[in-house]
């Protein structure tokens, strides 16, 4: 639970600073991102497979949120598609 509050407190904090999208290297983000999160995996057998991905036009502060609170935790994917709906700029209110 307090992993949870932690995450939506940090999108509420992005959520108001400027959005401001670019062109990313997301395969660089995603390697950040498990860079970032080396110490959660330590005690536990994890496996990670990163797969040579496409630049991709994104906030990225939001992108790299999205990806550090999803945390490898199955979901159902009849839902996939709202996945990350809450971290679209219409859902924060905020226009590009």
């Amino acid at each position: 639970m307090g992993t949870l509050i932690d995450g939506l407190l940090e999108f509420a904090r992005l959520s108001r600073q400027p959005l401001n999208r670019r062109t990313l290297n997301t395969e660089r983000l995603v390697c950040d991102v498990v860079k970032d999160l080396a110490s959660q995996r330590e005690g536990r057998q994890v496996e990670i497979r990163i797969v040579p991905w496409y630049h991709a036009e994104a906030i990225r502060a939001l992108l790299k949120q999205g990806w550090v609170n999803d945390n490898g935790i199955r979901f159902d994917m009849h839902y996939a598609h709202k996945l990350f709906g809450v971290f679209s700029p219409a859902a924060s209110g905020r226009r590009l």
